[in-house]
């Protein structure tokens, strides 16, 4: 459980005090605006940082199990995140994730994994790389908006950006019309019959930007669901950290077959 707690990881010095942020309602319908626009005021809201601490609650559930634990996230923009989960206030799991390659560790079974992107990408059928990770976490699309080629449509007053360049998945990115906030991002494999999504149910306001405060993870395949809860119950910029992890002697290294 607690490796896929990781992977699915892996998919705040001005103690700073949040604020609820809630979309606003609108009689009137969105109108239809370009990608591009969409990209510029989304983006807007997005300021920059060198350092991010969170403390979260997480709940786990599949079709065998339900857990709950907590977990420290500690992000070095762009260079490095380090997850640790705990259970009753024990350290039962880690995950270091730089540009290279990803590494954790789970004391339930004694297991270690370390791989570099190339491999955990051809496991998951889809490209997975640092910068994906972390704009999960952040509340922001796996891909640059401004870069990616959608289509675009309204749907109950919320922009859905599609991507169907792929032969094998499909992108779905969907964005407030009220606020420009991240309110889904999904990736569909029909094919393999897998299909991944992230919501973002409400968001913080900090003098550093917004962040998400409650991240559902769904992920389904062969009719088979796993879900996993992040609620992030505080949040601190720019301190100084560290980011200690070792695997401890004697676990055995897991290996993914492809």
């Amino acid at each position: 459980m607690y490796c896929l707690i990781g992977l699915a990881l892996l998919m705040l010095n001005n103690s700073c005090k949040a604020k609820k942020v809630v979309a606003t309602s609108s009689e009137t319908p969105a109108n239809i605006i370009s990608q591009k626009e969409i990209a510029n005021r989304f983006y807007a809201t997005q300021n920059d940082f060198q350092t991010l601490y969170l403390k979260s609650d997480i709940d786990y559930q599949d079709a065998k199990r339900a857990q709950r634990v907590s977990a420290e996230i500690k992000i070095a923009k762009d260079k490095m995140i380090l997850v640790s989960v705990r259970f009753l206030g024990f350290t039962v799991a880690k995950a270091l994730i730089t540009p290279q390659k990803v590494q954790y560790y789970e004391k339930l079974g004694s297991k270690y994994f370390e791989g570099d992107y190339s491999t955990i990408s051809a496991w998951l059928g889809t490209d997975l790389d640092f910068k994906k990770i972390q704009n999960m976490i952040l509340g922001q699309p796996f891909d640059d908006l401004s870069k990616q080629n959608y289509t675009v449509n309204i749907k109950e007053n919320t922009y859905v950006l599609t991507d169907n360049n792929s032969k094998t998945f499909q992108k779905n990115v969907s964005i407030s019309s009220q606020d420009f906030l991240l309110l889904k991002q999904e990736i569909i494999q029909q094919q393999k019959n897998r299909n991944v999504a992230v919501e973002y149910a409400d968001h913080q306001k900090f003098a550093q930007g917004i962040l998400p405060k409650i991240i559902n993870i769904l992920a389904m395949q062969n009719n088979q669901q796993t879900s996993v809860k992040i609620d992030i119950t505080s949040a601190k910029y720019n301190e100084e950290l560290t980011f200690p992890y070792s695997v401890p002697s004697g676990y055995s290294k897991i290996e993914i077959k492809q």
